[in-house]
């Protein structure tokens, strides 16, 4: 009765004539992985961007929004603890005559929400605070764990060394705690001053310098995830860097080995060396970049000296018009090219005479491939799978129109296109290994359509109603849950093509049965299963 009350107070709010529609949108809130009714989930449904009206879930997880007009509508369900979900209902013009005895239902699940706690302590036990411990998701596809180009959920350690990070969504992570200037990778509210006893440095879960890999199931809870901070001696490295514009300053970055985390940075001076002071015993990258703008003083110098007259602002701009005019030499044009270069170095005492080799990145076209009816147009970011001093690259595709990129660096780049999931279409091209390119080549970004499920359950003698249809990956971790439709069918379009189980289950008083198939997805194309009556 409340929840009718609130909608119809919003109905008079919002100008729906309640007395000249008849259609009702129902719907049932479920967590995904065990298909159990969410009592208690704030719904909201929206219209034209509008709420129009707002309720809970009932003891059965079930909703019911009585009276609505034909249109389209957008609902919520949030519940603390669990992921926010929405999803689209169209309600027909002859579901709202007057009079009619018609539903709309709508099913939504939602992930429960993880948890990961422990404590740092030093080699006597006492609790730190002030580090920062992260939780860094590990790639499902198999690629490289990194932290930098995005940011990890963590929290700060209180004054006996105690962590809990919360709203983890199912999946695999590392566990690193971080001290010194690293601990700003991490999404961590209200951090406190930085914990600098105990240098730049990055722990993994359990034991230091080898990482875990700890796996967390939605809404399951891992504690006593323990650390013990390394209080050992400190050592120096010193190098130099030499690449192409001797006289242009470098970037240097002290990066962490494993999860690719920034631990430090130093300027590598022309001529002079570069330090990084108080470093834990263990292994590291030292990676050294020049960016676009290290060129910048070097172009003013040359400004302000009356060699090279130009009439833009802009130092992109003003680069643009030095290259038409022909009037940057090699030597000047070695002074503004991107130059990266790396090494490894194990620290086992102080290290000197470092020496790091940087060289220009490469020039490429980048070529968009897609099928007709995928987006002709989409936006393009390219992240690099290993720290190398340089942030992502957004850009925007076009098919048919080749995007010129320069001085990309010569390693591996990530490819993520923002494709929406209602195209039906998804990226063939994940990653792209510059280090294989030739410098002037054309690289191809294909995109290919998705493909689907459709199947039906014999259902003879039940109701539609009493089934679930569960989608999961070949190793049993859930991805989505369905409803049957009153004609005991279901589809499942916009699938990866992959290896994917299906499970259908009814629940009886007494216990639940269940049946389940392997099926393959191939691009562009539907498969049918069908599922024999359950005892």
């Amino acid at each position: 009765m409340v929840q009718h009350a609130m909608f119809r107070a919003l109905a008079v709010v919002f100008g729906i004539a309640a007395s000249l529609t008849a259609a009702d949108l129902t719907g049932l809130v479920v967590a995904d992985h065990d298909g159990s009714p969410v009592i208690g989930a704030a719904i909201t449904l929206r219209s034209a961007g509008k709420v129009v009206a707002e309720f809970e879930t009932d003891d059965t997880g079930r909703f019911r929004a009585p009276g609505l007009p034909a249109g389209e509508y957008v609902v919520s369900a949030t519940k603390a603890s669990f992921t926010t979900v929405e999803r689209r209902a169209v309600i027909s013009q002859s579901g709202a005559q007057a009079g009619a005895q018609t539903s709309t239902d709508v099913l939504l699940e939602v992930t429960k929400l993880g948890v990961i706690s422990g404590r740092v302590t030093d080699n006597q036990g006492n609790g730190l605070r002030n580090f920062v411990v992260a939780a860094v998701p590990v790639p499902s596809d198999g690629s490289p764990v990194r932290v930098y180009s995005s940011r990890p959920k963590g929290a700060v350690t209180d004054a006996s060394g105690r962590y809990r990070i919360f709203g983890l969504t199912r999946g695999d992570y590392v566990l690193v705690a971080l001290a010194g200037s690293a601990r700003s990778i991490a999404d961590v509210p209200n951090s406190g001053a930085p914990d600098t006893s105990h240098g730049n440095t990055a722990e993994y879960y359990p034991s230091g310098r080898t990482p875990s890999v700890l796996s967390i199931r939605s809404g399951e809870q891992l504690t006593n995830m323990d650390f013990r901070a390394y209080s050992g001696p400190l050592f120096t490295i010193r190098g130099t860097v030499a690449g192409p514009g001797p006289d242009t300053p470098y970037r240097v970055s002290l990066v962490a080995e494993f999860v690719g985390i920034p631990l430090a940075s130093a300027t590598a001076q022309p001529g002079k060396e570069f330090v990084f002071d108080r470093v834990a015993p263990g292994t590291y990258k030292i990676v050294a970049s020049r960016q676009d703008n290290a060129g910048a003083n070097s172009i003013i110098e040359l400004i302000n000296s009356g060699q090279i007259v130009v009439s833009s602002a802009n130092e992109a701009a003003i680069i643009r018009e030095l290259q038409a005019a022909g009037k940057l030499d090699e030597a000047n044009k070695q002074k503004i090219a991107p130059a990266f270069g790396d090494t490894a170095v194990t620290v086992t005492s102080n290290v000197t005479g470092l020496s790091l080799s940087a060289r220009s990145g490469v020039d490429v076209k980048l070529s968009y491939q897609t099928p007709k009816n995928c987006p002709a147009s989409v936006p393009l970011t390219l992240n690099p799978v290993e720290y190398m001093g340089i942030g992502s690259t957004s850009k925007k595709l076009d098919a048919g129109v080749e995007l010129p990129l320069s001085g990309i660096p010569v390693a591996a780049y990530s490819v993520s296109l923002t494709l929406p999931e209602s195209s039906g279409c998804y990226a063939v091209t994940s990653v792209i290994d510059f280090r294989q390119v030739t410098s002037g080549a054309t690289v191809p970004i294909v995109v290919a359509n998705m493909g689907g499920i459709r199947g039906k359950a014999i259902t003879t003698g039940f109701s539609p109603d009493d089934f679930t249809i569960v989608l999961m990956t070949p190793n049993g971790i859930n991805k989505r849950t369905f409803a049957l439709d009153k004609n005991s069918s279901f589809s499942i379009p916009n699938l990866r093509p992959g290896n994917y189980r299906l499970t259908v289950s009814r629940r009886s008083a007494a216990h639940v049965v269940a049946a389940d198939q392997s099926v393959t997805v191939k691009s562009g194309a539907n498969v049918e299963v069908e599922f024999p009556a359950l005892p």
